[in-house]
């Protein structure tokens, strides 16, 4: 299944990094913890496809690992890096 141009295992990818990103990175305050993870899942999500459409993201090449795995973890790496910014930058704005 393909949604908004991306496989389905792409848009989970995308949404973990987010979520994870949310958990570890999150103030937990005004928003709260449910808060910190859906801001994190749609900054993972949003940062991650923007990436992908205008050609952007993260290349690896590790010895050993598979094509595929490579792109998961780069993908999942973008998604990450991508809600890290987001939560940085609400925070700059929140002081």
């Amino acid at each position: 299944m393909v949604i908004a141009g991306a496989p389905l295992a792409t848009l989970a990818t995308w949404i973990v990094a987010g979520v994870l990103a949310g958990v570890i990175f999150g103030q937990r305050k005004p928003s709260g913890f449910i808060g910190d993870v859906l801001f994190g899942a749609v900054g993972g999500l949003a940062t991650a496809w923007g990436a992908r459409e205008i050609g952007l993201g993260l290349a690896l090449a590790i010895p050993g690992m598979s094509a595929g795995i490579e792109r998961g973890v780069a993908t999942f790496l973008t998604a990450f890096l991508g809600a890290l910014i987001l939560f940085a930058t609400l925070r700059l704005l929140r002081r």
